[in-house]
């Protein structure tokens, strides 16, 4: 290969380079464009009789109906929600959280969660394939 042509190929490979960076660029732009703050739904609320801590991005809570009796489970995944230990002990705990739909799919997202002291928080089973498993134990 002579010297011209080892510059040409560089050129060429820095040019395609760019390119490549340019249309990876464009493309996550075109991917989070549409995703803003205001695509969420208006923060929703639930009373729970109690809350599972998996991780720390990963809660159970448990919602009695009132009229029913019946207890239904609600897991939150892919976030940090804020904790607020501003619930009165003859009070119920409870949640916020917000909907949205992306691609014709639901995404539900933990919002916050307020309870009446930390030992609220029970703790619960993880399991993160061949990084591993266990139980989160709260602190007292």
């Amino acid at each position: 290969m002579t010297r011209e042509e080892k510059d040409q190929f560089q050129g060429k490979l820095i040019i395609g380079f760019l390119l490549l960076l340019v249309a990876g660029f464009f493309g996550f732009f075109c991917y989070f464009s549409h995703i803003t703050n205001t695509d969420w739904s208006e923060t929703e609320s639930l009373n729970v009789s109690r809350v599972m801590m998996h991780d720390q991005t990963y809660y159970t809570v448990f919602v009695e109906d009132t009229d029913t009796k019946e207890v239904a489970q609600y897991s939150f995944r892919g976030n940090v929600p804020k904790i607020f230990r501003d619930v009165e002990d003859a009070d119920s705990m409870w949640i916020e959280y917000r909907t949205r739909t992306k691609n014709g799919n639901p995404f539900v997202q933990l919002v916050s969660i307020h309870i009446r002291q930390p030992a609220d928080i029970n703790g619960a089973d993880w399991d993160h394939g061949k990084q591993g498993h266990g139980e989160t134990v709260p602190l007292e």
